[in-house]
C-alpha cells in the first residue's frame, strides 16, 4: 500500500540543548534500519533526518577509524555513530549482555554496563 505509515519503535529521547522544546528521537524501523529524527517534546509526529542500516554504521566506523578521510567528513556521521551505540547497547541489554549500573549516585542516569 503506497500510503501505509512505517511502524516505528522508539528507542531513545534527548533533548535538544540549542532547541528548548525539541527533541531529538531514535528510532528502530519495521525493515531494520535505524532512524534520526527530531520533533516537538510530547508529540508524535518527527522530521526524519536520517536512516541506517547496521550494516552500513559498521563499515562507516572501520573507515573513520582509519582515518578515511572522505568517512570522516560525511554528514551525519556523528549522529550515525551515537544512534548505532544507543541501538546496540539497548539490544544488548535487552537480551541480557548488559547489566544496569549506577555509576553515578548525583545523577538520576543509568548506564548499562558488562
Amino acid at each position: 500500500m503506497p500510503n501505509e505509515v512505517p511502524v516505528v519503535t522508539l528507542i531513545h529521547a534527548e533533548p535538544i540543548g540549542a532547541h528548548p522544546g525539541r527533541e531529538r528521537i531514535v528510532a528502530l524501523l519495521d525493515n531494520g534500519d535505524v532512524a534520526v529524527a527530531t520533533r516537538a517534546i510530547g508529540e508524535e509526529k518527527a522530521e526524519a533526518e536520517l536512516s541506517f542500516n547496521l550494516g552500513e554504521a559498521h563499515r562507516l566506523s572501520e573507515l573513520a577509524l582509519g582515518g578515511n578521510s572522505t568517512a570522516l567528513t560525511m554528514p551525519g556521521l556523528s549522529r550515525i555513530l551515537c544512534a548505532s551505540v544507543i541501538a546496540l547497547s539497548r539490544a544488548a541489554f535487552q537480551a541480557g549482555l548488559l547489566e544496569t549500573r549506577d555509576d553515578d549516585p548525583d545523577t538520576e542516569q543509568t548506564t548499562h554496563g558488562l
